[in-house]
């Protein structure tokens, strides 16, 4: 694993992560040896289905994921770890393949259902841009506003 590297498991994470095990155990390596980054887990669906519910579906597939991580992380590193992941569930809104969702291949929605791993730089300190705490929080925040956006529109189809 390596810098800039960004890591798309292809699987059921309800049923085949324990395969994924060697890979997140190199992800946890990264991690403790590698000061200046950031980990993103962010979680994907394809178009099918309720949008409220991808969005809740792909926020409960990173979380899964993340606390696969911590089940991997002995005590005395926790902390470290935990500071440096972030968690996004990005639902439908960013697809692989781009399709109409009634017109769109089997395999299409297949691709465009995924769990990201992204290794984000961190900038130095004195640097004129946010440090990743402020970064992992403003992306935080952005998608909070994206769920508040969609349930106020849910709400309003009532």
């Amino acid at each position: 694993m390596t810098a800039n590297d960004e890591i798309i498991l292809d699987i059921d994470i309800e049923k085949e992560l324990q395969n994924e095990i060697p890979k997140l155990k190199s992800i946890l390596h990264f991690i403790l040896e590698n000061e200046n980054y950031l980990v993103e887990l962010s979680s994907h669906t394809s178009c099918v289905g309720n949008l409220v519910v991808n969005l809740k579906t792909s926020e409960a597939r990173a979380e899964k994921l993340k606390n696969e991580l911590f089940n991997l992380v002995e005590s005395n590193n926790f902390l470290l770890v935990e500071k440096k992941l972030t968690v996004i569930g990005h639902g439908e809104f960013y697809p692989l393949i781009k399709c109409e969702c009634a017109h769109c291949a089997e395999q299409s929605h297949q691709h465009n259902d995924r769990v990201v791993i992204k290794l984000i730089p961190i900038l130095p300190s004195g640097s004129a841009k946010p440090l990743k705490n402020k970064f992992a929080q403003s992306l935080k925040d952005e998608v909070e506003k994206v769920h508040l956006l969609i349930l106020k529109l849910k709400s309003q189809e009532k």
